[in-house]
């Protein structure tokens, strides 16, 4: 989805899943199986959002031969700046319904318990998250200011 923005009302209320990858990043190859589990699973209710920090032509030729199953990929090279991304690649997060981050961790296996140890992390959260009463929506959130109208989906 070449050139389109996200703007922070199609973030309103929604929990976010945001993960910060690369190509040539291990671990992140080693839980894409976990991501799409959970994306197909709570597509209705989570909005994933990851972020590469590769070109456009490198991402369209991985997402082509890959089993990576988001239908786009996120690029803005200064996201991890903004975010203070120092920890390590993959780090992924999840942000409420409010845009408050409730979950961050950085790093990952990367053998077959990789995918397993994802969606046991990622899980719980979302479930809890989603059985929260709808909260009182406000695009001053923290996360929402930082991700909103700030990139290009690739």
């Amino acid at each position: 989805m070449e050139g389109e923005t996200l703007s922070s009302t199609e973030l309103k209320g929604k929990i976010l899943v945001i993960n910060f990858w690369y190509i040539g990043c291990v671990p992140f190859r080693a839980e894409i199986l976990a991501l799409n589990i959970l994306a197909e699973k709570y597509e209705k209710d989570v909005l994933f959002l990851p972020f590469a920090k590769d070109d456009i032509a490198s991402l369209k030729k991985f997402v082509q031969k890959s089993l990576f199953i988001f239908n786009r990929s996120l690029v803005l090279t200064n996201m991890q700046t903004l975010f203070c991304i120092v920890a390590g690649h993959p780090t992924n997060m999840i942000v409420d319904k409010e845009g408050k981050f409730t979950l961050m961790f950085s790093g990952g296996r990367v053998d077959e318990k990789a995918s397993e140890e994802v969606v046991n992390r990622f899980e719980p959260t979302i479930i809890k998250l989603l059985s929260k009463k709808d909260p009182i929506f406000s695009t001053h959130s923290p996360a929402y200011r930082l991700v909103a109208d700030q990139f290009r989906w690739a």
